[in-house]
């Protein structure tokens, strides 16, 4: 008879003993699958929030260093530093603030002439710093193109609350305006006595600066975003919504920006007065994991020059990583605990049912059986067993670890939070985690005690942390699963069958 259907024939025919193998498999093998499902949720979930945040570094001043000239992060430094190996992308932008012909601002009362003043901020990306941070939304139209980028095509994203004010959408012209004055009549005098510092002294009689010329910008309107609403505490301890500051923010591309302020200094070198134009750059760099920080900052520490530093958000990432390393190490224990019970249970098991079966094991040696046909049968007994012990136990464990690791996962977080607290408040800056380059270099005004609404918090990690079922996940449970049992099968039965057909029969 064919060894197989022998195995199988005696599957049947010995219920009891086939029902608590089954049992005992289905078991471990649910300790095991729902530790493997574990931690291939912790590995998803860190490469997810790897993904939508991202590892920030950005170049930032160190006032303390600064003594003479006030230093710039140039194009030729960002193009430099995100060569780097351990750079996954990185964008550089220039932000300047011009006025709107016409173009009211969301939520301020002061117009100059009825133009509202903007902050300009460029890109070199096709996909906007603030919207893979979250704080903005594409909700109409298109960001720039590539080509648009590199011919510094006058393109323009602003946002709903901008367009729905001022009868703006899609396909619309906004004129920004700059105006260049020649202030040469102002007299200074030195002041001595209150410090040594210049003051301007204006005629007694009316006087207006020289208009030397108004420049007038076209920019087309390509896309329309919203922006996450701002959330801060106040001092009574609540937590108060507001506007974005970001919705008073139009986007548009570096080279644009730089064609017009290359206009207006060539004008003013030409008219031998000052262009009093002040801009803000920024560079942030995304890094491919967390632990390049230190590798990428000093790597290229060398090209900054005196007076500007890295500065990365490394520290929030820690926050999170550490209670999700808590869990996988007790996910890692658990199921090494589960194989070695595993091997060591089910070979006890089988060493027991080898001992009833010896007479018979014995009877088929003493035949001209091979071993070989023998280790077959039982191995064929035991496998088909646990192999429906296991497949159950793909969907059981992975079930149950959902629930038990998400409960214990929340739990870390919340107490990792609360370690990191002070009165109640979070002490992490605002600029820690997933919040563009323009903030954290402090372009844009924010309170004091704003919440980082672009932090990675408890609520977005157990969003992001889902405990699947995909191929690998089921690949490896087999394998551990199928791997502990063929394992803890063999020793038994290659013991036994060492013995000759009489001490068997014995």
């Amino acid at each position: 008879m064919n060894v197989f259907k022998r195995g199988l024939i005696s599957i049947v025919r010995r219920p009891g003993k086939s029902a608590i193998l089954f049992i005992l498999i289905l078991v471990l093998s649910n300790i095991i699958a729902g530790a493997i499902s574990v931690k291939n949720a912790l590995v998803n979930t860190e490469n997810a929030i790897l993904e939508k945040m991202g590892v920030e570094v950005t170049i930032e001043y160190n006032w303390l260093d600064i003594t003479d000239a006030t230093p710039s992060i140039t194009p030729e430094m960002v193009e430099t530093i995100g060569q780097s190996e351990y750079v996954k992308e990185y964008d550089y932008s220039t932000t300047y603030y011009m006025e709107a012909r016409g173009v009211k601002n969301y939520y301020s009362d002061y117009y100059y002439d009825g133009n509202g003043s903007f902050t300009i901020t460029g890109g070199r990306n096709t996909t906007l710093q603030d919207v893979r941070s979250g704080d903005i939304t594409i909700k109409e139209g298109r960001t720039y193109t590539r080509e648009e980028i590199e011919s510094g095509a006058p393109v323009l994203l602003i946002s709903d609350k901008v367009a729905q004010l001022n009868g703006l959408s899609v396909g619309s012209s906004v004129t920004f305006l700059y105006t260049l004055y020649d202030y040469s009549d102002i007299v200074y005098r030195k002041y001595a006595a209150e410090g040594g510092f210049d003051m301007p002294v204006l005629p007694i009689e009316p006087w207006e600066p020289k208009v030397i010329k108004t420049f007038e910008f076209e920019f087309k309107i390509i896309g329309i975003f919203s922006a996450k609403p701002m959330r801060y505490t106040d001092w009574n301890g609540n937590i108060v919504e507001t506007d974005s500051p970001l919705l008073n923010t139009f986007y548009t591309v570096n080279k644009a920006i730089n064609a017009c302020i290359n206009e207006i200094r060539k004008e003013a070198q030409a008219a031998g007065v000052p262009d009093n134009i002040y801009i803000n750059t920024a560079a942030v760099f995304i890094l491919k994991h967390p632990d390049y920080v230190e590798l990428f900052e000093s790597q290229n520490k060398q090209h900054l020059p005196k007076g500007l530093v890295f500065k990365n958000n490394a520290k929030s990432f820690e926050s999170i990583r550490t209670p999700m390393a808590n869990v996988e190490w007790i996910a890692e224990i658990v199921m090494w605990v589960a194989v070695g019970a595993t091997v060591l249970i089910i070979s006890l098991l089988v060493t027991l049912f080898l001992r009833d079966r010896r007479h018979e094991m014995g009877i088929y040696l003493a035949l001209g059986a091979r071993k070989g046909a023998i280790v077959t049968q039982i191995l064929t007994e035991v496998l088909v067993v646990a192999l429906i012990a296991v497949t159950l136990s793909v969907f059981t464990g992975n079930l149950l670890a959902s629930n038990m690791s998400a409960t214990m996962l929340e739990n870390q977080l919340t107490e990792e939070q609360k370690n990191e607290t002070d009165g109640g408040r979070d002490v992490i800056p605002f600029s820690d985690i997933g919040i563009s380059s323009s903030k954290s270099i402090g372009i844009l005004p924010v309170p004091i005690e704003e919440e980082d609404t672009g932090r990675i918090t408890t609520e977005d990690v157990m969003e992001m942390y889902k405990v699947r079922l995909d191929l690998k996940t089921v690949l490896f449970i087999y394998l551990i699963g199928m791997g502990s049992v063929l394992i803890s099968t063999l020793v038994p039965i290659i013991y036994t069958l060492r013995l000759k057909p009489r001490q068997i029969l014995m």
